[in-house]
């Protein structure tokens, strides 16, 4: 008999035909690559799963991993989604007629206490506030003050109350004026007291020159530098005396108070 060259299989092994498979040999158990031999690690074996099956192609790619061109026609791939198409628009807004509102329909009248409750915690907070307000205006001591010194400087300037400092120390704070003690700097003009502010002599400033008012006897003050002052323009130790004469006074000749209250009337300097 000849033999069909087209019932081959591949690698040139042959095919069983209906004629040549009536006493087909059998196959032993445990032979290798047979699909009822089995791993004695585990019921399932992965390899023989995944070993590909008789009569086929061990070459050919997987179904899954070829192109949708490699196919007949695309509808092997299934329906196409199109990212054009438009959808359908369908409106999600409720109707005023089908809003629910059981809230309207039967009144909880526990609902009440929830206005009731803060209105009356405002009302009391009020009250309180209002308390405490009128408590402490009543505890306000109101003193009786006796006046001890009342001059409105109209009769001019009273030397038994009040006393011109002389000084160029500055007076503990940096101050850059002597204070005189004539009438250049403090005087009364019109029923008033004028402190008026001037320019120190140029020479004294310019020149090396010293102000001594110990010298002189006209310093109010017991402390040294507070009446002595010297300009001396030599180079590595200059010192300047103050650039600028103003006026100072105080009343500890006429009155004195340790607890009181004092009242001014004045008006604000201006100049340069």
């Amino acid at each position: 008999m000849e033999q069909d060259p087209y019932n081959h299989g591949y690698y040139g092994h042959s095919v069983p035909s209906a004629t040549t498979t009536v006493n087909p040999t059998p196959i032993r158990s445990g032979t290798p690559n047979t699909e009822n031999s089995r791993s004695p690690f585990g019921e399932n074996d992965t390899a023989s799963l995944n070993r590909p099956g008789r009569g086929t192609n061990p070459f050919t790619s997987p179904d899954a991993s070829r192109p949708a061109s490699s196919f007949g026609s695309s509808s092997a791939m299934g329906p196409r989604y199109d990212v054009n198409s438009q959808l359908y628009f369908h409106s999600r807004r409720v109707m005023k007629g089908e809003i629910e509102k059981p809230w309207l329909e039967k009144k909880d009248p526990k609902e009440k206490w929830v206005t009731i409750l803060p209105i009356l915690g405002i009302l009391i907070g009020l009250g309180i506030s209002g308390f405490l307000v009128w408590d402490g205006i009543r505890n306000v001591v109101h003193h009786k003050y006796c006046p001890v010194l009342d001059d409105r400087f109209d009769g001019g300037f009273n030397t038994n109350v009040w006393t011109k400092e002389v000084q160029v120390g500055g007076f503990g704070n940096g101050e850059f004026e002597q204070t005189t003690g004539g009438d250049e700097n403090v005087f009364i003009e019109n029923g008033n007291l004028v402190i008026k502010a001037t320019l120190q002599d140029a020479e004294k400033v310019e020149k090396d020159n010293v102000i001594n008012l110990l010298k002189d006897g006209t310093c109010t003050s017991k402390d040294w530098y507070s009446c002595v002052a010297a300009t001396n323009t030599t180079t590595g130790n200059s010192s300047v005396v103050p650039p600028t004469k103003s006026g100072r006074i105080h009343s500890m000749k006429g009155a004195k108070l340790k607890y009181g209250r004092v009242e001014v009337t004045a008006k604000l300097p201006e100049g340069d």
